[in-house]
């Protein structure tokens, strides 16, 4: 095979399977949402999930300038070293400050790990590590059939490039394809990068994706509507706005969780997915809600 065609699938393939070679965590502590989704099967109590929840919200809240400055600094720090004569003395000052903050911030999340697990029986902690090492098994066992079906479709674009009707030449649809697999890869995206790679083999092996097909189009004609509040007083447009108001609205009679960790633990002791509501200020009080 042309030599091209073999350092182009050497260069895409190898470092994107590096990627799945699994981390070894010396860890010994469980982070507070793994304890609180392992409520119920280690006996988790109500008093333990109270007191780990104002841990990680104390800390948390004492962390939050701690963060501001991580922040900043990195801000700083990058602009900084995009100047094109950056000076030697500020940049390691502003180094340390980020380093400083960095470590601050490591050592409130040690405390809080620390903190939570000592809120546990010994038997909580032990029952906590078999559910780690089960966890463990089964990533390992997801990364290990990941790779091995990669590994095959790699084999399978590797023929396909042999196979082409002028050697050395990579169409260029497949080199973008392979280049964001690659690049899918590195992000973690292994479903997306698993679809990409499907779709160069479909190329290569003479079938090309098929694309959505358009919609048909069509022009829908002007009405002119009229206005039935055009000459309304702002009294009236008031009343008008109250009459199409609903009184009933569904949402506020739902008993909301204001803590994450809170419905985490619901979410697992009702087997529920969990339902995210981000917002700003109170939209209990917003009337435009």
């Amino acid at each position: 095979m042309n030599y091209r065609i073999i350092a182009f699938l050497a260069s895409i393939s190898l470092p994107a399977l590096a990627q799945q070679q699994p981390q070894q965590s010396t860890s010994h502590l469980f982070p507070p949402h793994f304890i609180v989704q392992q409520a119920e099967a280690i006996g988790l109590s109500e008093e333990q999930h109270k007191k780990i929840r104002e841990i990680v919200e104390s800390i948390q809240t004492e962390a939050a300038p701690v963060q501001k400055k991580v922040e900043t600094a990195n801000r700083e720090m990058n602009e900084l070293l995009a100047s094109d004569s950056p000076e030697v003395e500020e940049a390691l000052e502003k180094l340390d400050e980020l380093l400083d903050a960095e470590r601050m911030m490591k050592r409130a999340q040690l405390e809080i790990l620390i903190k939570a697990q000592g809120l546990l029986t010994a038997e909580q902690v032990g029952q906590l590590r078999q559910l780690k090492t089960q966890l463990i098994a089964q990533q390992q066992k997801n990364r290990q059939e990941l790779e091995q079906r990669l590994q095959q479709k790699i084999r399978k674009v590797q023929a396909g490039m042999e196979s082409l009707s002028q050697p050395g030449e990579i169409p260029e649809k497949v080199r973008q394809l392979m280049e964001k697999f690659g690049a899918l890869m590195k992000q973690g995206m292994h479903d997306e990068a698993e679809a990409t790679l499907d779709r160069a083999i479909q190329i290569l092996g003479g079938e090309t994706p098929a694309d959505p097909k358009p919609q048909a189009s069509f022009s829908i004609p002007k009405v002119k509507i009229p206005d039935p509040f055009a000459a309304a007083t702002p009294v009236e447009l008031q009343e008008k706005i109250e009459e199409l108001r609903v009184k009933d609205v569904a949402w506020r009679k739902i008993e909301w969780k204001t803590c994450l960790l809170e419905g985490l633990a619901a979410s697992q002791k009702e087997n529920k997915p969990i339902v995210l509501w981000m917002f700003i200020d109170r939209p209990i009080d917003d009337k435009r809600c």
